[in-house]
């Protein structure tokens, strides 16, 4: 089923919103910020139903990859995130598109504390392995809060250059290029609103400008998962 939100009037703006969400960077906050705004949302944590986080909802009979076009013309919903790795036919189409980048240790730490990885059992043996000191060892991702099987070390080893550089995500531990950082870069260039996490508050303007959102009362002291830490 698709809630769609009803709160207010939509923004004054043609094109809909295609959110970037790269996981634990603050997506959780944009969605509830739209909300706020009377964008017109699915009740899934703002992503598109069946192309959900990693992958999640394409088991759903309406599962399936959307891409730019679908997300750009469909009417019930006017602000859509993608938390998955860019692949191609994501961008580039007539809609408005916004990322949210951070401090990338945060974001790793952020990681590290909402799916519950243990340093010890999980972590030590990931961060080897991205070194090429070991290889991947079977991880048992029960307990790990909806950890897909083929996720691990991606966080951990230059995971924004995996997710926006284009059907790279899981190349394998250490095998990130400088090639591939430079097609992330050329993919920014492209999006229309980028926001830091840290420095969030003098990047309001660019949603005021560009997503016709009114930021007068936009407060970005907190950020919360429901996860019993203040940390996206």
């Amino acid at each position: 089923g698709m809630l769609l939100n009803t709160i207010g009037e939509s923004p004054t703006r043609k094109q809909n919103v295609i959110w970037v969400h790269l996981h634990k960077y603050a997506g959780t906050m944009m969605c509830q910020k739209a909300h706020v705004q009377g964008e017109r949302l699915s009740n899934h944590n703002c992503d598109w139903p069946g192309d959900g986080w990693a992958g999640f909802g394409r088991s759903e009979p309406f599962g399936h990859l959307a891409k730019c076009r679908e997300r750009a013309t469909r009417k019930l919903i006017t602000f859509s995130m993608i938390e998955r790795g860019l692949e191609q036919g994501d961008l580039g189409c007539d809609a408005i598109t916004g990322v949210m980048l951070r401090d990338p240790f945060k974001g790793a730490r952020s990681t590290v504390l909402y799916h519950n990885f243990s340093f010890v059992k999980d972590l030590e043996k990931l961060l080897a392995v991205i070194a090429g000191e070991k290889k991947l060892p079977e991880i048992n991702w029960q307990g790990h809060s909806r950890m897909p099987q083929n996720f691990s070390y991606q966080f951990f080893d230059n995971f924004v250059t995996r997710s926006l550089s284009g059907q790279q995500f899981h190349v394998p531990p250490g095998a990130v290029t400088r090639k591939m950082l430079d097609a992330a870069k050329e993919v920014l260039k492209r999006i229309d609103v980028v926001l830091v996490l840290e420095e969030l508050n003098t990047h309001l303007p660019q949603l005021a400008k560009v997503f016709k959102w009114n930021i007068s009362a936009m407060s970005v002291s907190q950020k919360v998962n429901g996860n019993g830490h203040n940390d996206e």
